[in-house]
C-alpha cells in the first residue's frame, strides 16, 4: 500500500487523540444544574464532588443538553482539524513517481514553480513597457522627486506612465519621455543634472515652488522640446538659463511672474513653435516685439 492510501497520517492521528482527551475531560467534569426539568444551571464540577445546589432541597443532575451540545461542538472542531491536516506532502510524492522522502518533495517543486512565475512577471513587464533600449541612471533614493511618462504608442499628444524619479531607474533612448516634477513647497532641480542633454522631451513644473537660479539645472538639457512653467513661482531672470535650449519648441508660462525683461531671453529661442504668455506681467508692446523676432511661433496671450 502506497503512503497516500492511508487511512491517518501522524498529526492527524495526535490531533483525534487530542480531541477524545477533550471529550473525556468534559464528561468527567460535566455541567450540572438544579434537579426537574426546569432546573436552573450550575458551574462545572467533577462527577465525583458535585457543587453546592443552589437549592438544596431540590438537588442537582447533570445537565446533558449542555454536555451533548459541547462535545458535538468539540467533535465537529476535531473532524475539521482531521480535515485540514492534509496530505499534500504524499499527493506531490505520488505526482513526482521519485522514491526520495516527503520533505525533498515538498521543497523542490514548489521552489521552481515559484522561480518559474516570477521570470514570466519580468518577461511580461518588459513587454508591456515596450521602450526598447534603455540607460541605468542612479536617481536619488527615498524620496520620489518625480514621474517619468513616454509617449503613448497609438496617441503622440498622450503620455503613459513608465516609472518613478526614486532610485536606480533604466531611462528609454529611443522614446520621447517627459519629466513631472512633484508639486510641493521646495523643490531641488539639482538631480537634473545627472541626465544627458538628450535624455528628455519634455517637463512638467506647473505650479512648483522654485526660485529662479533652479532653473540654471535645465540648461544641459539641449534635447528639451517642451517646457510647462504654468503658475510656477518665477521670474524673468529663470529664462536666462534657457539659451542653451536651442531645440526647445513649446513654452508655457501662463500665471508666472515673468515681465519685459524677458523679451531679451525668448528672442534667442529661435525654434519655438508655441508660446503662452497669458495672466503674466509682459506688456502688449514687448509681446508685438516677440511676434516679429519669432516669426514662427504661435503665441497665446
Amino acid at each position: 500500500m502506497q503512503r497516500g492510501e492511508s487511512k491517518l497520517n501522524r498529526i492527524q492521528r495526535l490531533v483525534f487523540l487530542l480531541g477524545v482527551v477533550v471529550i473525556a475531560l468534559m464528561g468527567s467534569c460535566p455541567p450540572w444544574k438544579e434537579a426537574g426539568p426546569k432546573g436552573l444551571p450550575v458551574d462545572y464540577a467533577p462527577i465525583y464532588s458535585p457543587p453546592k445546589p443552589l437549592n438544596p432541597a431540590k438537588g442537582l443532575e447533570i445537565d446533558f443538553a449542555r454536555l451533548l451540545l459541547q462535545i458535538g461542538v468539540a467533535g465537529v472542531l476535531t473532524g475539521g482539524l482531521i480535515t485540514a491536516s492534509s496530505t499534500q506532502p504524499e499527493k506531490l510524492e505520488d505526482k513526482s513517481g521519485s522514491g526520495s522522502s516527503s520533505g525533498s518533495i515538498e521543497s523542490k517543486p514548489i521552489a521552481i514553480k515559484k522561480l518559474e512565475i516570477e521570470e514570466e512577471d519580468d518577461e511580461d513587464e518588459d513587454d508591456d513597457l515596450d521602450v526598447g533600449e534603455t540607460v541605468l541612471i542612479n536617481f536619488p533614493k527615498g524620496k520620489v522627486l518625480g514621474e517619468l511618462l513616454v509617449e503613448a504608442t497609438d496617441d503622440p499628444d498622450s503620455w503613459d506612465w513608465y516609472a518613478n524619479v526614486d532610485g536606480p531607474v533604466k531611462m528609454p533612448l529611443d522614446k520621447p519621455v517627459q519629466l513631472e516634477i512633484v508639486k510641493k513647497d521646495s523643490v531641488d532641480l539639482g538631480f537634473l543634472t545627472l541626465l544627458k542633454p538628450d535624455s528628455l522631451h519634455s517637463i512638467d513644473l506647473t505650479n512648483c515652488r522654485l526660485n529662479d537660479w533652479e532653473l540654471s539645472n535645465l540648461s544641459g538639457l539641449k534635447g528639451l522640446k517642451e517646457i510647462d512653467l504654468t503658475g510656477a513661482s518665477i521670474g524673468s531672470e529663470a529664462l536666462t538659463y534657457f539659451d542653451n535650449l536651442e531645440n526647445l519648441e513649446k513654452l508655457w508660462l501662463d500665471g508666472t511672474n515673468v515681465d519685459d525683461q524677458s523679451v531679451a531671453s525668448l528672442a534667442k529661442l529661435k525654434k519655438l513653435k508655441k508660446l503662452s504668455l497669458r495672466k503674466t506681467k509682459i506688456t502688449d508692446t514687448a509681446v508685438e516685439k516677440l511676434r516679429a523676432d519669432l516669426s514662427q511661433c504661435k503665441f497665446e496671450v
